[in-house]
């Protein structure tokens, strides 16, 4: 398996010079998308919630006290230990994050429920090294890879009339996302325009919940108990996040 050391080298072999920080979330973000669309790590080290966004501590010991890096101060690692499916994932995160800033990226990582849910009630200012969880960063990202497809589907796609969903909907949707500690392990479309989030497996005791949220906010809560007893409710989205962290 690769290390982080061995995609920063590649990715500074590639793009040149830059800030660390830069770097730190290039590499996030490779891990990343890796848990989203191939479910595996591409690199075995964390990362951690620190106040400028998701950092692996392995990574910043090689540049601490540097402001810039560039692939020969890189002491570590080896682009050439990369395989060739590793290589075309790094390059499409680079196509798509490669042209960011360093301030970008930390906002845009400030924003996602990895680092926000781990960081939890904290001050933007306050020093923590709580491991972002892999599983929660897989869920979130292949949820956002879902909302991506969905934003893409045309009239009458399920073959039933089945609508489209305008960008201000999934945007609002994208925002619930962002503040719920347990990710759906599902998003879909459903045909009347809602998004529907559904949770439920032999881990959680064979229970379901599913929210389907309207275009309108309404949102309205399915839940199943594994005696099969079923609930159904109305609620507001700022409900949503007490209903998951009950289940």
């Amino acid at each position: 398996m690769a290390s982080i050391f061995d995609v920063a080298k590649y990715i500074l072999h590639e793009k040149g010079a830059m800030d660390t920080q830069k770097l730190q979330k290039l590499c996030y973000y490779c891990q990343a998308w890796s848990l989203a669309r191939d479910g595996k790590e591409l690199f075995p080290e964390e990362f951690e919630d620190w106040e400028n966004g998701a950092v692996c501590r392995e990574l910043f010991y090689t540049h601490q006290g540097m402001r810039t890096i560039n692939e020969q101060t890189l002491d570590r690692g080896d682009a050439k230990a990369l395989l060739t499916t590793e290589i075309i994932l790094i390059g499409t995160i680079l196509r798509s994050y490669g042209d960011y800033t360093s301030e970008m990226l930390k906002e845009k990582n400030h924003k996602e429920a990895p680092w926000k849910v781990t960081r939890g009630d904290l001050p933007a200012d306050a020093k923590d090294n709580k491991i972002i969880d892999k599983e929660m960063m897989r869920r979130y990202y292949a949820n956002l890879d879902r909302l991506s497809e969905i934003s893409k589907l045309e009239p009458n796609w399920d073959g039933e009339d089945g609508k489209t969903f305008s960008a201000d909907f999934l945007k609002l949707v994208n925002g619930i996302l962002n503040q719920i500690p347990i990710q759906p392990e599902e998003v879909e479309g459903a045909g009347n325009g809602s998004i529907i989030f559904e949770y439920g497996s032999i881990r959680f005791g064979n229970r379901y919940m599913a929210f389907e949220i309207s275009p309108d906010g309404v949102v309205k809560a399915y839940f199943r108990d594994e005696d099969n007893n079923r609930t159904e409710d109305t609620i507001g989205i700022n409900e949503i996040n007490e209903w998951v962290s009950r289940f």
